[in-house]
């Protein structure tokens, strides 16, 4: 395994176990739909945001990396024009988060240098290597899950949710 693959699997385990942890803390303190201020209006609304640009992303990536998780539900239901939110409770949203992170760890485990360097064309204008679509992937989920520890922080809420040093996968 070349070094950017190990590393992507190391991202996908991270995230699996990281989502899964604050899911937890999620539902300990039953915080899911409660109304936040910010252009996302739940922590709901921030998770399926990051679920869905997940699932485009890897879709996207069908063009150039053959995989058998495009066999799975998630991604032949994947409509790139539909953006509402089916989830209403964490429980079911729980379920699709840690399939998809499941998936996610299959698919980087098996990945090669030259998948790697393949382009996909990104807005009809661009290309993209797909190891650049991976890191901007991996950060998304980073970025936004960072939005959900402040409000975990201004509900009183402990919280650390994007230390991967610390982790033990």
């Amino acid at each position: 395994m070349d070094v950017l693959s190990h590393i992507f699997n190391h991202y996908s385990r991270c995230n699996k176990f990281i989502n899964a942890a604050m899911l937890e803390t999620i539902k300990q303190h039953d915080i899911f739909n409660k109304p936040v201020s910010g252009h996302y209006k739940s922590i709901n609304d921030i998770l399926f945001h990051i679920l869905d640009v997940d699932v485009s992303w890897i879709h996207d990536l069908r063009e150039i990396i053959h995989s058998k998780i495009y066999e799975e539900e998630i991604f032949k239901t994947y409509d790139e024009n539909s953006y509402e939110n089916p989830y209403k409770n964490v429980s079911d949203f729980e379920r699709d988060r840690m399939r998809l992170d499941d998936l996610l760890i299959e698919f980087t485990a098996g990945l090669s240098a030259r998948e790697l360097e393949k382009t996909i064309l990104y807005k009809n204008t661009k290309t993209k290597r797909a190891w650049e679509v991976l890191i901007h992937t991996f950060n998304h989920q980073t970025h936004h899950r960072g939005q959900i520890s402040q409000i975990l922080d201004e509900n009183g809420i402990a919280n650390d949710f994007s230390n991967m040093i610390r982790i033990e996968i």
